[in-house]
């Protein structure tokens, strides 16, 4: 009788599944298998990140949009802006914040944030001097009314590594709103309109700036502060607006022509400059009973339909 060998006969003793799941992790590959080509592509991407990260460059988590008019711009123009919504200090600085932007005629105009570099002071960490005044990277597209207007532009679409929101343009006259259909990553500020729900621009009004001055009283007049202060650097009422209105909390805010921009120039990307304080007259109880006694308060420049 012819026997067998006892290594082939446990062979085929073996479970078929068992014997095919061996052959098959010879080449079995989590990678291709999972995630194919796509898996490849994502792990190529996180590789190019983490590089960047190495040199410095970030990609924002958040952008702040504002709209703002600087003193060298035309009468049609004016500016977007997009920043970073925190403001640090440290031995470092930050490049301008990178960024694309393509019309897509008709009716929408996309912008695509990139990322920004945060680059330290060189030099020996304990020796070095430098400048920690506070830092924030920021970016500026100028547009112009009427082109906006000829190509028909309905949305603004933005988007970055961390999300995309679209905001509708409306543009009627003189008067441009950009109305956020979402805030995801790309929040409006300040944002005006009855329901403070917009960023508004009025070209008919682009040489008009606010005083504000947060730390009066409700019902507190101010006027003749304001006014003197005014005076003393030369501005003088709008012609567009009403000298003074009240806010809901019964704080006053007064507007004034810029004609030379000096004063718009000095709004920074939080929507408000800090320009100077006036002095009032308050109460002060003391040993001799109450009296008046000099306060100073700060006075702040805005765009009008900003409310601090």
């Amino acid at each position: 009788m012819r026997l067998i060998p006892l290594l082939l006969v446990f062979a085929f003793l073996l479970p078929a599944p068992f014997a095919r799941a061996q052959s098959e992790s010879q080449t079995y590959d989590p990678t291709f298998m999972t995630n194919g080509p796509q898996g490849a592509a994502k792990d190529a991407a996180a590789a190019q990140e983490r590089k960047a990260a190495e040199q410095g460059f970030i990609s924002p988590s958040s952008v702040q949009v504002s709209l703002v008019r600087e003193s060298y711009m035309e009468d049609n123009q004016f500016g977007l802006r997009m920043s970073l919504p925190d403001v640090v200090s440290g031995c470092f600085s930050y490049s301008p914040l990178e960024y694309e932007a393509n019309f897509v005629d008709p009716y929408f105009l996309d912008i695509k944030v990139k990322k920004y570099r945060k680059i330290e002071a060189s030099g020996n960490p304990d020796t070095r001097k430098c400048d920690v005044q506070n830092k924030t990277s920021s970016a500026m597209m100028v547009l112009d009314k009427d082109d906006l207007k000829s190509r028909g532009v309905k949305e603004i679409r933005f988007s970055s590594d961390a999300g995309r929101d679209v905001y509708k343009v409306s543009l009627q006259d003189d008067v441009l709103e950009l109305i956020p259909e979402s805030m995801t990553v790309f929040k409006a500020y300040p944002l005006s309109g009855e329901l403070k729900d917009r960023l508004a621009h009025d070209f008919g009004n682009a040489s008009t700036i606010a005083l504000q001055v947060p730390m009066v009283n409700a019902g507190e007049d101010i006027t003749e502060q304001v006014m003197a202060f005014a005076t003393a650097h030369a501005l003088t009422p709008s012609e567009k607006n009403v000298t003074m209105s009240l806010s809901d909390n019964n704080k006053p805010t007064y507007y004034f022509k810029d004609s030379d921009g000096r004063f718009a120039a000095m709004i920074g990307a939080d929507g408000y400059g800090e320009i100077g304080t006036i002095t009032v007259m308050r109460p002060y109880d003391g040993p001799d009973g109450r009296t008046q006694t000099p306060v100073e308060l700060r006075v702040f420049v805005t765009r009008p339909g900003t409310e601090l």
